[in-house]
Formats: structure tokens, sequence, C-alpha cells
């Protein structure tokens, strides 16, 4: 049979934030059913997220890849990993978080389990969780504009974070990185996609005389 997940994580675990329930829940991705290598076992994007306030950054991609069952291709995926801390161990040791030697049933819901899954409501589609809006760095004429939307083929993944951490640090992204092949100069040479030198796309306040100047 096939592996089932109600939703799996495409990615967009970044900025979830800045989409909350009318009481202040934060939205997530719905539960993730692994299948290998025992059949079955649940993680709770909801638990996590909302019940414990731990934030994405904390998991994605340092710990775990953000498509979720891509895990279950890795032969260390077990819970031979999980007692030596990788995985779910690095917090589920006993100190941080209950031991992976205890309290199974939580997470080990079994083949009944996996089959009512079927019943369980999804979530909705990923384009629910990204943020509506562009986002602006720097200021005044200067100002850049990046849309999650105009990017939206490429994968999650692709970005975060080995390229863009979670959260921005304010100076932290400059020209000169770019023109150097770091941020958005990974994709943005000329090769991928049009080239950083390309100003007006990204910032499109710069006028002739602006523009003269930023190149030099």
């Amino acid at each position: 049979m096939k592996n089932k997940v109600i939703f799996m994580s495409f990615g967009i675990l970044i900025f979830f934030s800045t989409f909350t329930y009318a009481a202040g829940r934060k939205i997530v991705p719905g539960d993730i059913i692994f299948t290998a290598p025992v059949k079955s076992v649940i993680f709770s994007h909801e638990i996590h997220v909302n019940k414990e306030h731990i934030s994405c950054n904390i998991c994605h991609s340092t710990i775990f890849n953000t498509r979720a069952l891509n895990l279950q291709k890795n032969k260390n995926f077990n819970m031979k990993s999980f007692c030596k801390g990788r995985y779910c161990g690095v917090c589920h040791n006993g100190k941080i978080a209950f031991s992976v030697k205890t309290q199974c049933a939580r997470c080990h819901i079994g083949v009944r389990g996996f089959e009512r899954s079927d019943r369980a409501v999804k979530i909705p589609k990923m384009s629910s969780f990204m943020p509506k809006n562009a986002l602006k760095f720097g200021t005044g004429n200067f100002e850049a504009v990046f849309s999650h939307k105009k990017h939206i083929g490429v994968h999650c993944n692709n970005c975060h974070t080995k390229i863009f951490p979670f959260k921005y640090t304010v100076g932290s992204i400059t020209m000169n990185a770019i023109k150097n092949g770091q941020y958005c100069g990974k994709c943005h040479n000329g090769k991928i996609a049009f080239s950083a030198i390309n100003c007006l796309i990204c910032h499109s306040k710069l006028s002739k005389q602006n523009r003269h100047t930023a190149k030099h």
C-alpha cells in the first residue's frame, strides 16, 4: 500500500507566524504519518507548534527535511538513531521532551490508526500558508521587493534554510553578497534566472540616477 500523508510538508513552514486563527493559533500543516520502518507513526504539527510553541526553524531543515516522507528513504531513520539523539531523539531524550524509549503509544498508532487516517480532515492547499503580501527589504528608493507567488515553481526546500534562514536579520543581505553568488545570487546569476544586475525588476523605485549610483 502506498505511503499516506494527510498533508506533506511542502516546505513553507517558514512564515506561519503571519497566519493565525482568530484565537491567535498558528495555522500549520496537518499530521504526517510515517509507514517506515514500522507502520505507522504519527507526527502532529498542531501539538508541536500550537501546544508546545516550537518554532519551525528549530526542526527545519537542520533536523528534518521539509519534504516530509523523504526521511523514510534514509536507512538510519529508525529507533536506534532516535535513541542516539538523531531526528526525533534530538528533543525526545527525556530532558527536553519525553524519551523515545517511553510512551510508545503517543506516536505509534499502528495499522488501525493508519487506516483511520483517511477519515481525517485535510488541511487546505499550501497556497493557503503563503504570505499574501510581498516581502520588502531596505528603505527608500533602494527598497527591494520579493514575491513568494512569483517563485511558486521553486520548492521551499531549495531556499530555506540553506540559502535563507527563516528569520531575516536587517542588513544581512547586501548587493555585494548577491553579486558573489550568495542569497538571491544563487539563482539570479544570468544562467538559472535573470541576473541580479537587472535592478528595476526588484528595486522598482530606483530612478535612472539611483541606478547609476547603485552600480558603482
